[in-house]
């Protein structure tokens, strides 16, 4: 829950710095695709597996995560593309 916590507040602060274009929809979309592919790929062996699973094979957190790296790689891309 507290790492939960901590990934929301840290995608509110980097949207109040580098607010993108879009980005509630680049950040549902990563994390749907990232925590899709994490359960596909923990499900079948590949690498990794989580101490403490709670959907299908993974935290609860993970689509978090994968949101908030989606929007700071687009804030990243964007750096370099200007």
């Amino acid at each position: 829950m507290l790492f939960s916590t901590l990934l929301i507040i840290l995608a509110y602060i980097k949207h109040l710095i580098y607010p993108i274009k879009k980005e509630f929809l680049w950040y549902i979309s990563v994390s749907v695709i990232g925590a899709f592919i994490e359960i596909i790929l923990v499900n079948f062996g590949h690498g990794w597996t989580y101490t403490t699973s709670n959907i299908f094979g993974v935290p609860m957190w993970i689509p978090l995560f994968w949101g908030l790296i989606g929007t700071t790689i687009v804030v990243i891309y964007d750096s370099f593309k200007k």
